[in-house]
């Protein structure tokens, strides 16, 4: 009798080919100033929890010019050490009770990001806000469900335009770094994008330094919301399928 030679299975063959992909498939965007006009709010805020302290009312370019990297931080370059935990409260009191009457969604913002995750791609946001604070404004904008990660100025050792906090965001994503661009509206957001090695996007719709983003040259410059969807326009790419 003869007994059935075993047959070894033929190796299977890996196909080349192409399909539409997003040009990007991760974003990271900054949020004040970029996905949200906030820079009013901002300045109360920070007056109302630092009025007891200051001489007279700062301006908007004085608040946002502020050192430090947590709201804490902020709060100190005017108010006393013993003081501080309390300010901090009452700049978040007036944070919440004040918000849609003094800030807005960027015309086209929301449009866009559905757009985005529609196409699949993996978004996340990186700020200088304070966790508290960027959660406030993302809830109350109706805009956190469009995130997959949040990384706050409370989430970094070293703010922009350190990359610390892209990198975190990108970990969390799974990004690949040759297919992921930051969107910001302030320059150390295209240094710290630079800094990763990622691609530069300036959002210039709310931006008070527009001129400066525009000198450092950024991959793109978005006018509007609009612009940027040619982040998520499709390209062909090559993909291989077993």
């Amino acid at each position: 009798m003869i007994e059935p030679t075993a047959t070894k299975e033929a190796p299977r063959s890996v196909k080349f080919g192409r399909a539409f992909t997003p040009r990007f498939s991760y974003v990271i965007f900054d949020m004040d100033g970029t996905l949200v006009d906030t820079f009013n709010l901002i300045t109360d805020a920070y007056n109302f929890a630092a009025r007891d302290f200051l001489n007279e009312r700062l301006s908007m370019k004085e608040v946002l010019s502020l050192p430090g990297r947590t709201l804490d931080e902020v709060l100190a370059a005017n108010v006393p050490p013993a003081n501080t935990d309390d300010a901090v409260e009452r700049y978040h009191w007036f944070f919440e009770k004040n918000f849609h009457s003094r800030t807005k969604v960027f015309p086209g913002i929301r449009k866009l990001l559905v757009t985005m995750k529609r196409k699949g791609i993996k978004l996340a946001v990186f700020t200088g806000a304070s966790r508290r604070t960027a959660q406030t404004t993302l809830r109350k904008s109706e805009l956190a469900d469009f995130f997959l990660r949040l990384v706050s100025a409370d989430d970094v050792n070293q703010p922009k335009p350190n990359p610390e906090g892209l990198q975190i965001a990108m970990d969390a994503i799974g990004a690949d770094p040759n297919k992921t661009v930051y969107v910001g509206d302030h320059p150390d957001d295209i240094i710290a994008s630079r800094n990763a090695r990622i691609r530069t996007a300036a959002a210039l719709c709310g931006s008070k330094r527009s001129r400066e983003l525009q000198a450092l040259r950024p991959d793109f410059i978005f006018k509007v919301p609009s612009d940027a969807n040619k982040l998520s326009a499709w390209s062909l790419t090559d993909l291989k399928f077993p």
